[in-house]
C-alpha cells in the first residue's frame, strides 16, 4: 500500500518527483566534483558576486545522510500535503522558503563577521537539505494541529499498531524542535568545525513559518493561518514559548 501510494505521488505530481531528481543529481555532482561546492554553497563573502548561492546551497547536499533525510521528508510530506495544498503549491513552498532562508543564512554571517570580525564568518562553506528539513518540520507540525486525536497517516494499514500511529503523530507536533536537535546533533558530531549550517535549520523554520502564517493562499481567498496554535511560540515546546511570543 505505500508503495503504491509513493507511486501515485510520483505519477500525479511530477513536480514533487522533478525536485527529487535535482537534489539527487545535486548530491552526485558535489561528490564528483567537489569544488563545486565554493560555488554552488553560500560563501559569505563571495555572495555578492555570486547571488545564485543563496538559492543553489539549500540544494545541493554532500551528507548521504542528510539527502536520505531530504528525500525522505520530501516525499512524505508531498504524501500528506498533496490533497489540501496540491503539487503546485508544494513546490512553491519549497523554492520561497529555501531561497528565503539562503538570504537570511547569508545576512546572519555577514551579521556575525561584523560583531565578531572573525574571517570564518566570511569564507566557511554553507550548505545542504537541513534548511529543507526544517521547513517541513513546520508544515508538519502545521497540517497536525487541532487535530492530533483524529489524525491518521494516509500510508498507514488498517492492521498497523495505534501507537505507532500516536508516536508519528506526536513526533510531527515537535517537528521544528526535533529538526533543530537532529541538525545540532549530525553537525557536531560530523563537522571538524563550527556547525554554522544549523543556522539553515533554523532559518528554514523562521522562514516557513512567516510564509504558511501571513503569505500562503486559502480556498477562502485570505492568506495565511492566523490561529493562536499557530503561533511562533507554539512551535516549540511549553518551556521555551515565553520569550518566543513577542514574534508573533
Amino acid at each position: 500500500m505505500a508503495n503504491n501510494q509513493l507511486l501515485a505521488l510520483a505519477n500525479e505530481e511530477p513536480f514533487v518527483t522533478a525536485i527529487a531528481g535535482v537534489i539527487t543529481v545535486a548530491h552526485l555532482l558535489i561528490k564528483v566534483f567537489p569544488d563545486m561546492e565554493t560555488v554552488m554553497f553560500i560563501v559569505p563573502g563571495q555572495t555578492i558576486t555570486r547571488p545564485w548561492q543563496v538559492v543553489t546551497a539549500g540544494y545541493f547536499e554532500d551528507s548521504t545522510i542528510n539527502l536520505a533525510l531530504g528525500l525522505g521528508a520530501l516525499l512524505g510530506v508531498g504524501v500528506l500535503l498533496r490533497p489540501s495544498w496540491g503539487g503546485k503549491e508544494l513546490v512553491r513552498f519549497v523554492v520561497l522558503t529555501n531561497a528565503l532562508q539562503g538570504c537570511a543564512t547569508w545576512v546572519a554571517m555577514i551579521t556575525l563577521y561584523i560583531l565578531f570580525r572573525s574571517e570564518h564568518f566570511l569564507f566557511a562553506q554553507l550548505g545542504g537539505l537541513t534548511g529543507m528539513l526544517g521547513s517541513f518540520s513546520v508544515a508538519l507540525k502545521q497540517h497536525v494541529q487541532g487535530r492530533a486525536d483524529t489524525f491518521t497517516l494516509p500510508l498507514s494499514s488498517p492492521s498497523a499498531a495505534p501507537s505507532a500511529n500516536q508516536l508519528i503523530v506526536a513526533a510531527m507536533q515537535h517537528a521544528p524542535s526535533i529538526c533543530l536537535l537532529c541538525s545540532a546533533f549530525l553537525l557536531l558530531t560530523t563537522h571538524a568545525g563550527p556547525p554554522d549550517e544549523l543556522l539553515f535549520a533554523a532559518n528554514g523554520i523562521l522562514a516557513a513559518w512567516v510564509y504558511l502564517r501571513y503569505y500562503q493562499p486559502r480556498e477562502d481567498g485570505a492568506m495565511g493561518d492566523p490561529s493562536t496554535d499557530f503561533s511562533f511560540a507554539a512551535l516549540f515546546p511549553l518551556p521555551l514559548r515565553p520569550p518566543l511570543h513577542a514574534l508573533g
